[in-house]
């Protein structure tokens, strides 16, 4: 029977934001199931983006800077 590899090898993971993509690069065991970290790189990007967007009126940034001056906003 043979061994299974433990030898790390290059995983690109990646995914579209913000018009442009972002990238990761994982050196893991062949075997690694990259779907689970793609998903939750994805979700940590789409986060920030939901933050810190000046494309989504809804953004954190974009109703911090529609506050009236010394009205407080609550931000993550």
């Amino acid at each position: 029977m043979p061994k299974m590899s433990i030898e790390p090898v290059r995983h690109v993971l990646s995914g579209p934001t913000m018009g442009t993509r972002w990238s990761a690069t994982i050196y893991a065991p062949a075997a690694f199931d990259a779907r689970p970290v793609t998903e939750a790189l994805a979700a940590e990007v789409g986060r920030v983006d939901d933050q810190m967007s000046t494309w989504k009126s809804e953004s954190d940034l974009m109703r911090l800077n529609a506050a009236a001056p010394g009205r407080w906003v609550d931000i993550p």
